[in-house]
């Protein structure tokens, strides 16, 4: 059996028949998805494999790895931008939620023992998408896996690595709210970007709700999906978007979304250190 699939997923189909794979974990989908996303799932249910969606990164207050910032979504609204970009067909068996961890190696056995508590682990490959450029090179004699494409092929669940279709996605990013897409998509792709209507209806309903909503208004910052950020902060760790306004005007005059993201992290940051503290006090004055 091959370690390493590569190629577009119609053509590996008999590939992956032949390989007894049933399932292709989609990884990495923390951060608001984008219509190549979508388009990832897709070529997985082209391919005659079950999509499995990962979902994670919404670590709670006081871990490490909490970062609203850069993972604005919590779990269930992951949930809904896949649903609103997919449809309901998905199950709930269907989505995979594994959190970061400090080390990458547990990670990967997290990932594999919750493949092999579904009894999935032997029937699946995890699915990558790099850059149309790449695929230049899918001809040439397949060099030695990366370190964490290496780590799932040492746990016998073989990486498949495609490539995008079209050149302009190699630019996509997690620009806020999927700008990008909204700019260079034609009419008869427009269904495929369903999350990027939820997500601005989201952002929106976050501003309606924010207490300091009218501050942000004040300032001429748009709604984007930094009020998605904001709402963690403020709902799981009590940090209040007047506390980031406040240390933005304080080193800079003119207000960017960057700026307040870079302020809203340093927040972030000093109080998962000081919830960490209190934790270990508690644990030593209590035993």
């Amino acid at each position: 059996m091959s370690l390493f699939f590569k190629g577009n997923g119609q053509k590996l189909k008999q590939d992956f028949s032949d390989a007894a794979k049933t399932y292709a974990v989609s990884i990495g989908r923390r951060a608001p998805m984008h219509r190549m996303h979508v388009d990832c799932i897709r070529e997985i249910s082209d391919a005659g494999l079950t999509p499995i969606l990962m979902v994670g990164s919404s670590n709670q207050f006081g871990s490490s790895q909490y970062d609203p910032v850069k993972n604005p979504l919590t779990l269930d609204q992951q949930k809904a931008q896949f649903k609103a970009a997919l449809g309901n067909d998905f199950t709930e068996a269907q989505f995979l939620h594994l959190n970061d961890f400090d080390d990458g190696d547990m990670w990967l056995d997290a990932f594999y023992d919750l493949l092999s508590e579904r009894g999935i682990h032997d029937q699946s490959v995890v699915h990558f998408r790099s850059k149309s450029a790449d695929a230049k090179q899918m001809d040439e004699q397949i060099k030695p896996l990366s370190h964490y494409m290496q780590g799932f092929a040492d746990r016998d669940i073989p990486p498949w690595q495609s490539y995008n279709q079209n050149p302009a996605d190699d630019e996509i990013n997690a620009s806020d709210i999927r700008l990008f897409d909204l700019n260079n998509l034609k009419q008869t792709e427009y269904d495929m970007i369903a999350a990027a209507d939820w997500l601005i209806e989201t952002a929106n309903q976050a501003r309606e709700n924010n207490p300091d909503a009218a501050l942000l208004e004040l300032y001429q910052i748009p709604v984007t999906v930094f009020d998605l950020a904001l709402s963690r902060m403020h709902q799981e760790a009590n940090i209040s978007t007047k506390s980031v306004l406040d240390i933005a005007l304080a080193t800079e005059e003119k207000l960017s979304i960057k700026h307040l993201q870079k302020c809203a992290q340093s927040l972030v940051v000093n109080a998962n250190q000081k919830q960490v503290l209190n934790a270990a006090k508690a644990k030593i004055k209590f035993g």
